[in-house]
This record gives structure tokens, C-alpha cells and sequence, in this order.
């Protein structure tokens, strides 16, 4: 399956395997960078990052199914089917190999779909991922915080 070739900047469909192809905004020449945002949000979570990243790579800044200017999740999906949709449509755009990195959410993403990609993943950027078990830290002494919305303060407890 050839590579997706967009102009700079451009935002187009990629060519995977999916259900649908993924919203995909390209910047850039030279080797593959692959971002994943967090669960909140698009490829624009990146978009003070694009414009320097795109000096040395070719910026893949996907839309994660279900998020953006993607197609939504089929309702019977797995999240290994999640995986290998996500994998399958990386693999289609940038196919001799690339570097992944995510944020949050897109961190936990990048890391399975790293595993399931094996060596064609060259490098792994992993910023504040969740999903990953790591022990519980030692309660704090201050175990709670004020959270400010526009007109109300709200006291919330760490768990």
C-alpha cells in the first residue's frame, strides 16, 4: 500500500484498514513522525509543535478514531480491535518505519501500537501517559486542592 502523500499542511484521510480512514493533518519533509494526541482533543493539540517538528520530519498528526475529524468507534470495538485499527492505519501511512510519540491518553496508545509494530517503530516519545500500573505514591500531607471554575471554587480530595 503506497504511503499517503497530502500537500504540506494539508489535512486528508489515510489509507488504512479501518473502518474508515483517520483525519490526518501532514507537515513537513524528511523521515516519519507520528503524534498522537491526548483523549480530549485533535491534532491540533500539537499544533505549537508542528511548525518546529516540521523542520527535520514529515509530521503525521492523526486524528484518533472518535476524535476530531475522524469517524467514530463502532460500539462493538475492542481495544485490541482499537489497537490494530490505529496500528494498521500507521503502518499505511508511513510505511518504512517512523517515530511515534503521544500524549496522555495518545501515550498509552502509542506505547501498545509500538509493541504491535515491533521494529518498525524507530523511536518512542512517551509524554505523561496514563494507563500504565504504577504503584500508588505515598499520601501526601496536603490532601486536597481548590479547583477554580468562572463563578464557583470547588474543594476536591486526592485519593
Amino acid at each position: 500500500m503506497a504511503p499517503v502523500r497530502g500537500e504540506e499542511g494539508a489535512t486528508v484521510k489515510s489509507v488504512g484498514k479501518g473502518p474508515c480512514g483517520l483525519a490526518l493533518h501532514i507537515a513537513g519533509a524528511g523521515p516519519d513522525f507520528v503524534i498522537f494526541h491526548g483523549g480530549f482533543g485533535s491534532w491540533r493539540h500539537w499544533i505549537g509543535n508542528i511548525e518546529v517538528l516540521a523542520e527535520r520530519f514529515r509530521v503525521l498528526a492523526f486524528d484518533l478514531p472518535g476524535y476530531g475529524d475522524s469517524v467514530g468507534v463502532p460500539e462493538a470495538t475492542t481495544p485490541q480491535q482499537y489497537i490494530d485499527w490505529v496500528s494498521d492505519e500507521i503502518a499505511a501511512a508511513a510505511p518504512n518505519g517512523r517515530h511515534l510519540a503521544g500524549f496522555s491518553f495518545g501515550g498509552a496508545l502509542a506505547a501498545r501500537v509500538a509493541a504491535r509494530l515491533g521494529p518498525r517503530i524507530k523511536r518512542l516519545s512517551l509524554l505523561g501517559p496514563g494507563g500504565f500500573d504504577f504503584p500508588r505514591r505515598p499520601r501526601r500531607s496536603i490532601d486536597c486542592c481548590w479547583l477554580s471554575t468562572k463563578n464557583e471554587r470547588i474543594w476536591v480530595p486526592f485519593d
